[in-house]
Formats: structure tokens, sequence, C-alpha cells
């Protein structure tokens, strides 16, 4: 299992949205500019993507945390109580 590092708890929940929302103005921009087929940046493994693909991966990347971080939550209250 992955463990998060770097940066304090609090601070990532403090300023997740505002950089989820940076990160949508970057890429809304970016559409703007080049267009929707265009594949803006190449991804590691996928290859290169566009704006829309760029979204959908953000959102189910996060999903997929959200769905760790409600584990631990429900693992740690079973432990605790």
């Amino acid at each position: 299992m992955a463990q998060p590092r770097g940066l304090p708890v609090e601070q990532v929940r403090n300023e997740l949205g505002a950089k989820l929302a940076a990160m949508d103005t970057i890429i809304a921009q970016c559409e703007a500019r080049f267009g929707r087929q265009l594949k803006l940046l190449d991804h590691p493994i996928l290859g290169p993507l566009t704006a829309t693909q760029w979204r959908k991966l953000h959102l189910v990347h996060g999903r997929h945390h959200q769905k760790q971080l409600l584990w631990l939550r429900e693992s740690t209250t079973r432990q605790m109580g």
C-alpha cells in the first residue's frame, strides 16, 4: 500500500479544492487555445491525451483515492471502536 508523503494532511485537505480548480482552469485554457481534439500532453503510460481525456483521468484517479481514504477511515474507526 502506498503512503502519502511530503505534505501534512491538513494542508492537503485545505488546498485540494483550489488546486483542482486551478488544474481545470489550465486545462480549459489549453482546450480554448488548441482545440478539443488536440492531444495536449503525453501521459507516461496512456500516451497523448486530449483535455477531455485528462479530465476523465483525473476524475477516475480521484475516485480511486477517495475509495482508499474511505477504507482507511472505516478501518481506523473499527480499530478504535
